[in-house]
């Protein structure tokens, strides 16, 4: 529901079921998908999903988005 009153459209919401891969998600999206389901799922992100974040955003969101994903 969070995400829902962001306006997050159904439709990606259903999407994330798929992951990164869902091709409705823009090359941006799928990279900060990677990033957090690899930094969850091995504690550190791998040097290439690390890259390929930081071509999207500034350190210090880089920074954020690991904080926002370890509350969960």
């Amino acid at each position: 529901r969070f995400t829902a009153d962001l306006g997050v459209s159904a439709a990606k919401i259903l999407a994330l079921q798929v992951g990164a891969a869902d091709p409705l998600f823009d090359q941006r999206e799928r990279d900060v998908l990677a990033f957090v389901d690899d930094v969850v799922l091995n504690v550190r992100a791998n040097d290439a999903t690390l890259a390929a974040v930081a071509r999207h955003l500034p350190p210090r969101q880089i920074v954020e988005l690991i904080m926002v994903a370890g509350c969960y």
